[in-house]
Order: C-alpha cells, then sequence, then structure tokens
C-alpha cells in the first residue's frame, strides 16, 4: 500500500484546527462519496476556526492551504458546487455520515432508488436534481408562488399583490412629477 506525505506545515494545519488525518488521500485513490463528504465538512468547520485559533505571527493558513491538505483547490471548489445542497437533504447527509458498521443495501436502494456497492460524485449531482425537480423552489430555495391572482391590476390600474417592480409607466410617472 502506498503511503501519503504529509507535510509539517500540513501537521500543524490539521492538529490545530483538529482536521482528521485518515481523511488525507493516496495519490491516484479513488474517495468514496462518503469521504469526499467527510473531506468537505472538515474543511468548511476548519476555515471557520482559523481567526479563532493562535496561530505564530504571519503563520495564519490561507482558505487554499487548509483545502490543499486534502487535495486540490479546483477539486474542492468543483466537489462544493454540488455538496453545498447536500444540507437541504437530512436523510442524505445522515446515509453520508452513517459509520461502515450500518452500511446497509435496502438503506441505499431506499434513499437513491437504486443499490450501487460505491457512490460517486455524479450520483449525488443527479440524485439531487431529481430532488430539485420534485419540489417546485426557486434558484433561492423559496417555493415558487402559484399563478393565481397574484399580479393582475384591479380595475383602476393599481397592482394588488404584485411584489414584482413597478412598470416603466408607472415609474415614469412617479419620476415625471418632480418640479
Amino acid at each position: 500500500m502506498a503511503t501519503v506525505s504529509i507535510s509539517a506545515r500540513q501537521i500543524e494545519i490539521m492538529t490545530a484546527l483538529d482536521m482528521d488525518q485518515g481523511l488525507v488521500g493516496i495519490k491516484g485513490s479513488r474517495a468514496s462519496l462518503e469521504t469526499i463528504w467527510k473531506r468537505y465538512t472538515t474543511i468548511i468547520k476548519a476555515i471557520s476556526k482559523v481567526g479563532e485559533t493562535d496561530w505564530e505571527v504571519g503563520k495564519k493558513p490561507a482558505d487554499g492551504e487548509i483545502i490543499g491538505v486534502y487535495g486540490g483547490k479546483s477539486a474542492f471548489y468543483d466537489q462544493s458546487k454540488v455538496l453545498q445542497y447536500v444540507r437541504l437533504h437530512p436523510e442524505m447527509v445522515e446515509w453520508l455520515e452513517r459509520s461502515d458498521l450500518d452500511v446497509e443495501e435496502e438503506d441505499a436502494t431506499g434513499l437513491w432508488g437504486y443499490y450501487k456497492t460505491s457512490y460517486a460524485l455524479k450520483d449525488l449531482e443527479k440524485w439531487l436534481d431529481g430532488k430539485q425537480k420534485r419540489a417546485p423552489t426557486d434558484r433561492k430555495g423559496k417555493k415558487k408562488a402559484s399563478t393565481s391572482k397574484k399580479g393582475k391590476r384591479d380595475d383602476d390600474g393599481d397592482e394588488s399583490t404584485s411584489s414584482s417592480p413597478p412598470s416603466k409607466k408607472t415609474h415614469k410617472k412617479s419620476v415625471g412629477g418632480r418640479k
């Protein structure tokens, strides 16, 4: 089995920020989805602790240095685009954070809809897309309003319950009224 080389600086960062050294990857090996999730959450927590931790003068690590403990910055930011949405789904968080002893085929099939011995980030992305399609929300996570009476005008031309910006016509009236 190949060994992992960790620099003294990385050990210092991991120790000071309470980062799990067992999550350091072996070059050339592919991490499981569960490991990717654990690295992501550990990095997010570590970055939030940097300001609270005592560092030698000028030794405070940058975010990129913390991310670099577990892998490349590009990979982390690519993974973050998907992983940031996992917290919206407690059932997936629970599944990703389960112990290796809790692995059961029916649990995975119930959550994912199918069983695989190892799930990848692309599987998670598809799962999240499926969840998003089933729950009509806008990009900010708010439920979309139904197209009932909202935005319709009363007989006198005023907008009743619209939350949209005023039309150009209304705007010109208010601006043009200045002297």
